[in-house]
């Protein structure tokens, strides 16, 4: 097959289409050209399963419209474009890290362990921040949506965080 002017065998498409599976190792290179480039959404990761950071609640669906609008400015740029100093403020782009994403990666992944070289690069960004500051209690969400930086530019989105639980606060990092 050719795209682009560029011939490829079944086996090159199948390894540039190869879906991240956990425990799968991905070079440094590869994490910086998917950030640099514009983007490929792969759902195959995403939760779905009711659980307390799954897609599938109340509060996602009445935030899905402002979720599509993210993805589909995501997916026109790039994560680097959309973590520079001009968008940082609005897309609250940043890295996700700590304890909390390694239990949640655990669980949804259904393993024990995931070896320190193994995890995954995982960002997150935000919907929108409620000014007085997510709170369970009070309804009060800032939403942020987490994700896999995979190969060849796809991304996977894992997690719905309706009240910025998963990386708020430094016990969590």
């Amino acid at each position: 097959m050719s795209f682009g002017g560029i011939d490829y065998d079944a086996d090159e498409l199948n390894e540039l289409h190869r879906r991240y599976e956990i425990g799968d190792r991905i070079i440094n290179n590869d994490i910086y050209i998917s950030k640099t480039i514009s983007p490929v959404i792969c759902y195959s990761h995403i939760d779905l399963s009711g659980s307390e950071y799954s897609f599938n609640k109340v509060e996602f669906k009445e935030d899905v419209c402002l979720y599509l609008e993210k993805i589909k400015a995501l997916c026109d740029n790039s994560i680097d474009e959309l973590s520079s100093k001009d968008s940082k403020r609005e897309w609250h782009l940043f890295p996700t890290r700590g304890k909390k994403i390694i239990t949640e990666l655990k669980r949804h992944f259904n393993v024990k362990k995931i070896d320190q070289d193994r995890v995954p690069e995982i960002y997150h960004f935000a919907l929108y921040t409620d000014q007085d500051k997510a709170d369970k209690e009070t309804g009060k969400r800032s939403p942020r949506i987490h994700f896999i930086v995979g190969n060849h530019g796809m991304l996977y989105p894992l997690f719905y965080d309706p009240y910025h639980e998963i990386n708020s606060m430094p016990e969590n990092r």
